[in-house]
């Protein structure tokens, strides 16, 4: 009877103990519960916002052209800029660019003689710009926007008739206008397309003598003329 008794005792106790350390039906289902709300969180917060700020740079390589006048060959133009996008298609950018033409004008006091002025071109850019996603079906990325510059302009005359030739002036001009251009996206990060830029005179100021009759400057001053940069562009967003 004592060793019944004692066998009986043991069973209650053993049993006792493993109903203290088996988890309940309501602890797993809190524990499946926290693990579903812990890996909600973890994707939530890996997860990149769609509408994310995205920085970029762009390389445009072209030329530059007055069409309002015959006597200024189109030169080449070179440029380069930094921006980013502030949602999935508008775009702020600033850049700076070179440009470098030739300007033939007739001698004032040389009827038959021809003064040729080098013109290089410094200028400072800011653009505002929307890309239109999906208009075309394809990687293919219309943009159109407004553009504003600052231009410092050297001229320096090669063949002087009644002047020493070298540096004979510089001006400054605040030019805005429009921006197009067509991009194609080879992925996420690289995209390959044309860039236009039609430009207007706002105002200008000339900084030295070029203008003088001596060197032959007659009729419009360049800074107050239209004028386009077409190019090839490449861009790089991060």
């Amino acid at each position: 009877m004592k060793q019944f008794l004692a066998v009986l005792i043991l069973s209650l106790s053993f049993g006792a103990v493993k109903a203290q350390t088996a988890p309940s039906d309501d602890s797993l289902l809190s524990d499946e519960l926290t693990l579903a709300e812990a890996s909600s969180s973890t994707q939530i917060v890996n997860e990149k916002p769609h509408n994310a700020k995205k920085f970029y740079a762009s390389a445009v390589v072209g030329m530059s052209a007055y069409p309002d006048v015959s006597n200024v060959q189109n030169g080449y133009n070179v440029a380069g800029a930094i921006g980013f996008f502030l949602n999935e298609s508008l775009m702020i950018d600033v850049g700076v660019g070179l440009a470098k033409s030739q300007l033939s004008v007739r001698n004032l006091l040389f009827n038959n003689k021809r003064d040729n002025f080098d013109i290089n071109i410094y200028q400072a850019n800011l653009a505002a710009k929307y890309q239109f996603d999906g208009i075309l079906g394809t990687g293919l990325k219309p943009i159109a926007g407004v553009a504003a510059a600052y231009s410092y302009r050297q001229y320096n005359l090669r063949n002087g008739s009644t002047a020493n030739s070298g540096d004979t002036g510089s001006s400054t001009a605040l030019d805005a206008g429009v921006t197009a251009g067509l991009n194609y996206d080879f992925n996420s990060s690289f995209a390959l397309g044309l860039d236009f830029k039609f430009m207007a005179n706002m105002s200008s100021k000339v900084n030295s003598n070029y203008t003088n009759p001596v060197y032959g400057y007659t009729g419009i001053p360049l800074e107050s003329l239209q004028y386009y940069i077409a190019g090839i562009s490449a861009r790089m967003i991060f």
